[in-house]
């Protein structure tokens, strides 16, 4: 689990998901016309959850990966790309989204996100214009 954040942890995740749904909303009717695929990226997934606070006032804030992944209104992404540099994170990022969410197209991955944003433009070149990306980094870490 993450032990990182402030006050404005939870306001940032949730400007987020209510980003994607826009994005979502915004892109569903032209998914559907031009035969596109949705696909979610994130660059810093973490282990999808951030524990805040101390023992005192603990609190466990669910993480942007998690929320997002819970969008199915307007519609869901078709798949989902999660990058964590830190192992310990990529294994309780698999048990909060990949074991919780088996229906859907989720891809976690650990590796430097400068690296995975390199060789996944290449991939999406190669795919043509079948995929269209939201794509998740936080700058101060993954730059």
């Amino acid at each position: 689990m993450n032990h990182f954040g402030g006050n404005w942890t939870e306001d940032k995740i949730e400007i987020l998901v209510e980003y994607a749904k826009a994005y979502l909303k915004i892109m569903n009717p032209n998914a559907e016309k031009f035969d596109w695929k949705l696909l979610y990226f994130d660059g810093f997934a973490g282990s999808g959850e951030i524990k805040k606070g101390n023992d005192e006032d603990e609190k466990i804030i669910i993480g942007a990966a998690k929320r997002i992944l819970e969008i199915d209104n307007p519609r869901a992404f078709d798949m989902y790309y999660f990058v964590e540099k830190e192992e310990a994170n990529v294994n309780q990022l698999k048990v909060n989204t990949v074991e919780k969410f088996p229906h859907k197209d989720i891809k976690v991955v650990a590796e430097d996100c400068n690296n995975k944003i390199h060789s996944m433009s290449g991939w999406l070149k190669n795919e043509g214009k079948k995929y269209k990306v939201l794509a998740y980094k936080i700058p101060a870490v993954c730059n």
